[in-house]
């Protein structure tokens, strides 16, 4: 079982490419990813891959205790 901590998620992308990568150990960014229509890649046990259109996600930072990171749509 991972810790709170260990349940990352890093976003790679950059101005070359359409795509972002997202790595998540996160059951809850999965949940959210897979509910939008978007395949994840398992990478391992506990640790998965989207690739999505840079276009296709929002990240929200609203305070210490209110975060969140969710697919801006559906995935078409």
């Amino acid at each position: 079982m991972l810790s709170r901590y260990e349940k990352e998620t890093i976003i790679i992308f950059n101005e070359a490419e359409e795509e972002a990568i997202i790595s998540t150990l996160s059951n809850g960014v999965v949940d959210r990813f897979i509910k939008a229509g978007y395949e994840p890649e398992k990478l391992d046990k506990d640790s998965y891959r989207f690739r999505v259109s840079k276009e296709s996600i929002k990240v929200l930072i609203l305070g210490d205790k209110r975060k969140g990171f969710y697919p801006s749509g559906k995935n078409i």
